[in-house]
């Protein structure tokens, strides 16, 4: 079901989501349902607390904070528009 990334190095990445969210962290794993009409998720582990692009295109820190630097969270590859690498430069909230 998990595809074991801890082989690879992929490195960190930087994901934009339909919802104009972006995660900034390492790939753990991915999960793929294949066969069924459950969703395939990204297990990322956060460097950055999560932003939103505001619609001036400006990328600010949720607040309060959705999940703290370290966490592992699951992604829905279904809405995510865009991944890349990381910069490595995390948004400031001010």
């Amino acid at each position: 079901m998990g595809k074991d990334l801890d082989g690879l190095n992929i490195g960190a990445v930087t994901v934009l989501t339909a919802a104009h969210i972006v995660y900034q962290g390492t790939i753990q794993k991915m999960e793929e349902n294949r066969g069924s009409d459950d969703p395939d998720f990204i297990l990322l582990q956060l460097v950055c607390y999560p932003g939103i692009v505001r619609d001036n295109a400006q990328l600010k820190v949720i607040s309060p904070f959705l999940y703290n630097i370290g966490a592992i969270i699951r992604i829905n590859v279904e809405e995510i528009v865009s991944i890349g690498p990381s910069t490595g430069i995390c948004p400031s909230d001010g």
